[in-house]
């Protein structure tokens, strides 16, 4: 089945006060806590680590992306979150929206588990780039005016860079507010179904729309994710704190397993793709993703000299996905890291998007990727036919698994809107926990995209209930 990363999908679907001691940094391990699956929400969670494992990492972000490193345990970012959601309990009422404008860093992990606390809809935006900051400022402004966000919260930094550019919307300095100020907060009751925040798409097919994910919708994310988790699970990101991919899968879901995550900024890694290895290697990390131009940037800048600092061993889940998924890529990342322990058998090719909270399918843990090659014309006509692995003319395409459990997607013909055979070309439709509840204020977007019905051949509706329908991605029906 042939999706928009260039991948395909194989096989048949239809579908208190802070705890002392305090962390240090000598201990480089983290583990999976033994957290009961009953947490209704993120809040739920963050308490149940709070209370079992207060004096355990939950973060470390590598402020330089290498040795000068903040950490902070679960006990003391419950602590600090509760903090944040006292002021902004005394500012919104639940269910008010609160645009959080942040470097990646540990203030904003607070901040937004804060509004999660508050029952105030989170909008995690990117600051505005100094190098296109008419672009960057427009975007943000459109997305604030979107949400109709009532409050903005920024870091020190950020406040003193950006906050005279939001008036008149009031800019929230959440670096000021002392975590004496958590005795104050009002516990709210948070459901699976409150909604959490706003995930808004990039705006490369239209303006930006925000994507309205509850706790629910995450949860049931977790669940899946945290099945690949280890003992003594650590793992490393460098991607964007503000999209699916980063936000979800690797910063949130921590507060689920209760794994200890090590974070750096994107910048960091683009300057030096070593940071992002070095730091696998050094905290004996077991996961990590990223789309294949990050994997390619590492074979191409990480010298010999070192690569001789590295020790991949302990890596065995390196998800590839956001973009189209190159098998010559996995070959060269291979081919260059073996001799520091990387496996080809690590490498999990994935598919999900933002409108389905995050993961679609994926394969099994240490399967080797299911590689195949087709013929282009064909699939240019919406076609499927399978040619042999050393024909020249053939096009290369990575397997993204199967359809996660719980969740189903079918792939259905655009025109009629019937299920496709096994050697068609159509849409992706999802259904099932994972999806999203729809488009922020935009009812015409949420009806043409979350409320679609797979017909039959005579053009009546399948029983199944309705689909988010996935027109910017393809596959095939087998």
């Amino acid at each position: 089945m042939i999706n928009d990363n260039g991948a395909v999908h194989l096989g048949r679907s239809s579908l208190d006060e802070y705890t002392n001691p305090p962390p240090t940094t000598s201990n480089l391990s983290g583990r999976t806590a033994d957290v009961s699956g009953n947490a209704r929400s993120l809040v739920d969670a963050l308490h149940q680590l709070s209370q079992s494992i207060p004096t355990d990492v939950a973060y470390t972000f590598l402020n330089d992306g290498d040795a000068d490193t903040t950490d902070i345990t679960y006990r003391e970012l419950e602590m600090r979150s509760q903090a944040i959601a006292a002021r902004l309990q005394n500012k919104l009422k639940p269910g008010d929206r609160a645009a959080l404008v942040y470097e990646p860093s540990i203030d904003y992990i607070a901040a937004l588990i804060g509004c999660f606390s508050a029952g105030v809809v989170a909008v995690p935006v990117y600051p505005p780039d100094p190098m296109r900051i008419q672009r960057t400022v427009t975007r943000l402004k459109t997305i604030l005016d979107d949400s109709n966000a009532n409050l903005i919260l920024t870091g020190v930094d950020e406040y003193r860079r950006f906050a005279s550019l939001f008036a008149p919307t009031e800019v929230l300095n959440t670096s000021e507010i002392s975590v004496e100020e958590s005795c104050e907060f009002r516990e709210q009751i948070i459901t699976a179904e409150t909604l959490a925040f706003l995930q808004y798409t990039s705006g490369s097919t239209g303006s930006p729309k925000g994507v309205m994910l509850t706790h629910a919708n995450l949860m049931f994310n977790f669940e899946h994710i945290k099945k690949f988790d280890e003992q003594e699970a650590v793992a490393v990101s460098w991607l964007p704190m503000y999209h699916d991919m980063g936000l979800i899968g690797l910063v949130l879901q921590a507060l689920q397993s209760g794994r200890r995550t090590v974070l750096m900024s994107p910048l960091s890694f683009v300057k030096r793709p070593f940071n992002w290895l070095k730091a696998i290697s050094r905290y004996r990390a077991y996961a990590t993703s990223g789309p294949s131009f990050a994997y390619e940037l590492c074979v191409q800048k990480i010298t010999d000299e070192e690569m001789e600092q590295l020790d991949l061993s302990s890596w065995t889940l390196a998800c590839n996905g956001a973009e189209p998924i190159r098998a010559d890529t996995m070959r060269r990342f291979t081919e260059r890291f073996e001799p520091c322990g990387f496996r080809w058998e690590t490498f999990y090719p994935c598919y999900g998007l933002a409108e389905a909270t995050l993961i679609v399918s994926g394969g099994e843990k240490s399967a080797e990727p299911i590689i195949k090659s087709f013929d282009p014309a064909s699939l240019d006509q919406n076609r499927v036919v399978e040619v042999g692995a050393f024909e020249l003319s053939g096009r290369e395409i990575v397997g993204c698994g199967k359809s996660v459990d719980g969740q189903t997607f079918s792939i259905v013909n655009p025109n009629d809107q019937t299920r496709c055979s096994e050697d068609q070309v159509g849409e992706i439709w999802v259904r099932g926990p994972g999806v999203a509840q729809g488009y922020w204020g935009n009812v015409d977007e949420t009806n043409a995209t979350y409320n679609a019905y797979v017909k039959h051949e005579n053009g009546e509706p399948v029983d199944d209930g309705p689909h988010l329908r996935w027109r910017h991605g393809l596959c095939s029906g087998g």
